[in-house]
């Protein structure tokens, strides 16, 4: 007498473990909770497919499980098509969380208007987000602080100045440390006072977005 085949769908509990092995989506009304509309779209699937895949998902299922045995909840998707989903459903909840967050920091701050609600609320990416929320950060005490209290803002301004083309840059940092001011503004040569103007400009490129994009 032949052995009887096990048909039985096997539970989750028994899956592989290792290396191999996904670890379920945590926050399952977050990921229910996300635009799959965009997902579909750049996957070109069907919306309900990824709706399925995402529920299932949610619910702590790895794509080899739901490709072989939910293969009638998601319209047939094969393990690569669940994988997909997972890692875009990942990525969508992260830039999601970092939204919520920058608005709370800007709305308990006083910072956030109409506008600028509505551009984060737009953005598309993590640098999008990133980008909007750079002029409002809260920055660390950094070597251009520390040159601004220098009082150097006025020379890195007149050395950036088109209609001074040809002026010397030590000639006019020279200015800036003159002894009987150089006690004042913390400034004790040419070669320091040109140096502190360059992190100051620096500092003003790196927070112009258009000049980081």
């Amino acid at each position: 007498m032949s052995a009887r085949r096990d048909t039985s769908v096997p539970s989750q509990a028994n899956q592989p473990e290792g290396p191999a092995a996904e670890q379920p989506l945590n926050e399952k009304h977050l990921v229910l909770g996300l635009d799959l509309g965009p997902i579909a779209a750049a996957l070109e699937l069907a919306p309900e497919q990824v709706r399925a895949a995402a529920e299932l998902l949610a619910d702590g299922n790895t794509a080899p499980f739901i490709a072989r045995y939910r293969p009638e909840k998601t319209g047939g998707l094969d393990e690569a098509a669940i994988t997909a989903i997972r890692e875009r459903l990942h990525q969508s909840r992260v830039l999601e969380k970092r939204r919520t967050s920058i608005l709370r920091a800007l709305a308990g701050r006083g910072l956030l208007n109409d506008e600028l609600a509505r551009q984060i609320r737009a953005a598309q990416s993590r640098d999008e987000l990133e980008d909007l929320y750079f002029p409002y950060r809260r920055a660390k005490r950094s070597q251009a602080s520390t040159v601004q209290e220098k009082h150097l803002e006025p020379l890195a301004r007149r050395l950036l100045d088109p209609e001074q083309p040809d002026e010397d840059p030590r000639a006019v940092a020279a200015a800036f440390v003159d002894a009987e001011v150089a006690a004042e503004k913390g400034v004790t040569s040419v070669d320091e006072a040109l140096a502190g103007a360059r992190t100051i400009t620096a500092k003003w490129i790196s927070e112009d977005r258009q000049t980081r994009a």
